[in-house]
C-alpha cells in the first residue's frame, strides 16, 4: 500500500502528516515551525510514486484550514514563503483545492506577492496562478486581484523563458470574455501588443509566439483596439494545451 494512502501516513521524517497540519495550522506555532511543516508535506508530495498517490494525498491534507494557513504563511512575505506555494501547487492535485484556496483569500495575496517578489518567489507563484486561472469560476475573483495589471507589470521584467506563464494566464482570462471589462482588455493589449513586434516575437520561441498569436486573437474578440496587422486568423493559430505547474511529484 501507498505511503498516500496507508492508515497512519508519515512524512520522510517520520512525522505523521497530521502531526504537520497541527504544526501548519496552529496560531501558536512559530514561522519557523510551520516553514519547516510545509517543506516535509512539500516531501512526502516528491515521495508520491504516481499521480494517483499524489490525488490522494492532495485529498487527505487539503482542508480549509490547511489553506488558510499557507495563504498566511505567503503573507507573511517570509525569505522562504515560497514553500507555501508550492505546497499549494500540491495540493491542486485534489481537483477541489483551486476553490478551497480561493475561498482562503490566496488570490489577491498571491497576485500582490508575485508582483514584487524575487524570482524564487514569484516563479512558483506565477505557476500557482496558471493552476487556478484553469478554473473558469475563479475567473472574475482573478480580475478583481489585479491579474491583468499584474501580467502589464510583469510583462517587460519577465526572462522571455518564463513569460509564457503570462501567456497561459492570459489566454485563461480571455477563454471567459463575459468577465472582461474594457480595462482588462486594454491592460492586456498594452502588455501583449509590444510582443509581437518584429524581433521581439524572436525571443519567445516557436511555441510561445504560437500561444501569443492565440492571445491576441481572442483580444480580437473582446476589442476592436487590436491592430489587425497583429492579430493572425484563429483558424491558422493552433490552441495550445496549457501545461501543468512544475508539481513535486513530476
Amino acid at each position: 500500500m501507498s505511503g498516500a494512502a496507508s492508515a497512519t501516513p508519515h512524512a520522510p521524517d517520520g512525522l505523521t502528516h497530521a502531526a504537520l497540519l497541527s504544526k501548519l495550522c496552529s496560531p501558536s506555532s512559530s514561522s519557523s515551525d510551520r516553514l519547516i511543516a510545509a517543506h516535509r508535506l512539500n516531501e512526502a508530495f516528491a515521495s508520491c510514486a504516481s499521480l494517483r498517490d499524489a490525488e490522494q494525498l492532495a485529498r487527505q491534507l487539503c482542508t480549509d484550514a490547511l489553506c488558510h494557513a499557507l495563504v498566511r504563511l505567503a503573507a507573511d512575505a517570509d525569505e522562504l514563503s515560497e514553500l507555501s506555494l508550492h505546497l499549494m501547487i500540491n495540493l491542486t492535485a485534489h481537483a477541489h483545492a483551486h476553490a478551497r484556496l480561493a475561498a482562503a483569500g490566496v488570490l489577491p495575496v498571491l497576485v500582490a506577492c508575485v508582483r514584487l517578489a524575487e524570482p524564487h518567489v514569484q516563479l512558483p507563484g506565477l505557476a500557482l496562478l496558471s493552476l487556478l486561472a484553469e478554473e473558469p469560476p475563479l475567473i472574475p475573483a482573478l480580475l478583481r486581484a489585479g491579474v491583468c495589471k499584474l501580467i502589464a507589470n510583469l510583462c517587460t521584467r519577465l526572462d522571455a523563458r518564463d513569460v509564457h506563464w503570462l501567456l497561459e494566464i492570459a489566454e485563461a482570462v480571455l477563454e471567459a470574455p463575459q468577465t472582461l471589462r474594457p480595462e482588462h482588455s486594454q491592460q492586456l493589449l498594452q502588455a501583449l501588443q509590444p510582443m509581437a513586434q518584429e524581433g521581439a516575437r524572436e525571443r519567445l520561441g516557436d511555441r510561445d509566439a504560437r500561444r501569443l498569436s492565440r492571445v491576441l486573437g481572442l483580444l480580437a474578440v473582446t476589442t476592436t483596439a487590436v491592430p489587425k496587422h497583429l492579430v493572425q486568423s484563429a483558424k491558422s493559430s493552433h490552441s495550445m494545451p496549457v501545461p501543468a505547474a512544475p508539481l513535486a511529484w513530476s
